[in-house]
């Protein structure tokens, strides 16, 4: 690992998440003097930073800065995009390519009833939001504010666009005619979105190139202008198959433009100071068979469900009447090869509960309460611990009535061991936490990683900041 010409080395560091970008370049920055500069790149949400460190004795100027997660995506030609361009078991071997997508859409879910709402727009740390909001006023007037978050709302029927707005605190009026509901929004990059909504309209959030917003051709431009006059390209994606396939997917961005880059992969599974500077200074190469592996499933998952979900609609659709559905002619009856399998799981659980048939049963309680505590006593002699016959139920109960008197027979102890709880994958803690605290995923996560960094030895769990386990 040496420089051609033994000066400086400049080195070209790339994170899976902005977040995880700023964690490694501040633990290096702090042992090479702490200088560290941050400027903006052709993304605005993910920055470039720039400081100085020694890798195994070799002087680097590092350049730190990251994508959002998957850079490309893996699709069919134009040419077998249109539902009826072909058969659907055409697409079993009609030919994929993978590419850098400009924009990210977004699906809006309707619900029903409208009876004017405060709306709340949850966004990453790289946007700032405010709460507004969205009612009706004078003659059907749909009212957005927002700050600093650029993009366009889009009332679509019949193919027939009515933009409601762009930019900053955007205002619009809507014909007064059009019945009202509430709407719903779900965007799995973390916004959050509830407001007015013409009933009946298919709705979406248009992000254009004007926007900027997650484009990942900004990603890819600021990757190709930071990488031309590098000589190192270090990946710090997550430490998996996944990540791996991240990090080939920069590698071939970055090897486009800069042919002679010396490739290396960095593999940590904690953001803590010990954890990043034996990563760096134990660099390895990355595993293309673990990329392999994952552009195989994507490729499988994309064949599978494209042709059956192409398949299925256009046999099924006509033939159910779906009542709830005022226009069914965008209905996609989906196919997925995790999703039919958990479909099926869901249908089986539901089987099992309409087929319960309820029990009466009846229990004895006992107990006795001395200076020393309250003993209570279990039912021995039913592997339920339940009595569902009554009668028998009401012999015993008087029998303990009538002689109230008990005569302790035989004790027993028994040692009882409590084993540690199993550790959690990140995808269940962030469950647990959401389920019993209320936490988001992005709050766990940052808990758990400041709690880490605070307790650098001797930890009592291990502490990841990839898809590693907890």
């Amino acid at each position: 690992m040496s420089s051609r010409g033994g000066g400086v080395i400049r080195v070209l560091n790339v994170a899976e998440k902005p977040s995880v970008a700023k964690s490694v370049a501040e633990i290096l920055s702090r042992s090479g003097g702490g200088f560290l500069r941050s400027r903006v790149g052709r993304s605005r949400y993910n920055r470039v930073f720039e400081f100085d460190y020694a890798i195994r004795g070799q002087p680097c100027h590092m350049l730190m800065t990251s994508v959002t997660g998957h850079l490309m995506e893996l699709d069919f030609d134009d040419r077998y995009r249109r539902w009826h361009s072909c058969d659907p078991a055409d697409l079993y071997h009609a030919p994929v390519r993978k590419y850098v997508p400009q924009v990210v859409s977004t699906p809006i879910f309707f619900a029903e009833e409208f009876s004017g709402l405060v709306a709340v727009i949850r966004a990453p740390d790289a946007l700032v939001a405010q709460c507004f909001d969205a009612q009706l006023s004078g003659g059907g007037c749909f009212c957005i504010g927002l700050l600093e978050v650029e993009m366009g709302l889009f009332w679509s029927q019949n193919r027939a666009d009515f933009p409601l707005g762009r930019g900053k605190g955007l205002s619009s009026g809507l014909d007064p005619s059009y019945p009202f509901s509430k709407v719903s929004l779900t965007w799995e990059n973390g916004i959050s979105m509830s407001a007015g909504c013409c009933n009946g309209l298919t709705c979406e959030l248009c992000v254009g190139k004007s926007g900027t917003f997650l484009d990942k051709l900004d990603i890819k431009s600021t990757l190709e202008i930071e990488v031309r006059s590098c000589q190192w390209l270090v990946l710090w994606l997550d430490c998996d198959t996944e990540g791996e396939n991240i990090a080939f997917e920069v590698l071939e961005v970055c090897t486009t433009v800069n042919q002679h880059l010396n490739i290396w992969r960095a593999r940590f599974s904690a953001l803590i100071d010990r954890e990043i500077h034996q990563s760096v200074q134990n660099l390895v190469r990355p595993n293309k068979l673990l990329a392999d592996a994952v552009d195989v499933r994507q490729e499988i998952d994309l064949r599978i469900g494209a042709s059956f979900t192409r398949f299925q609609t256009m046999l099924l659709k006509d033939a159910f009447i779906l009542g709830i559905l005022e226009d069914d002619r965008n209905l996609v009856l989906s196919y997925g090869s995790c999703q039919f399998p958990t479909l099926g799981f869901i249908v089986e659980r539901y089987w099992e509960i309409q087929a319960h048939e309820p029990e009466e049963f009846w229990t004895i309680n006992c107990s006795h309460t001395s200076d020393d505590g309250t003993a209570i006593f279990n039912w021995m002699y039913s592997l339920r611990g339940r009595l569902f016959d009554y009668t028998c139920s009401v012999i015993l109960y008087e029998m303990c009535v009538e002689q109230p008197t008990a005569t302790v027979k035989n004790v027993r102890h028994q040692e009882k061991l409590k084993y540690p709880p199993f550790p959690l994958s990140t995808v269940e803690l962030q469950k647990r936490a959401s389920r019993y605290f209320r936490m988001s995923s992005e709050r766990t996560m940052k808990g758990l990683v400041w709690h880490g960094a605070n307790l650098q030895l001797g930890l009592p769990f291990q502490i990841s900041g990839s898809e590693t386990h907890w």
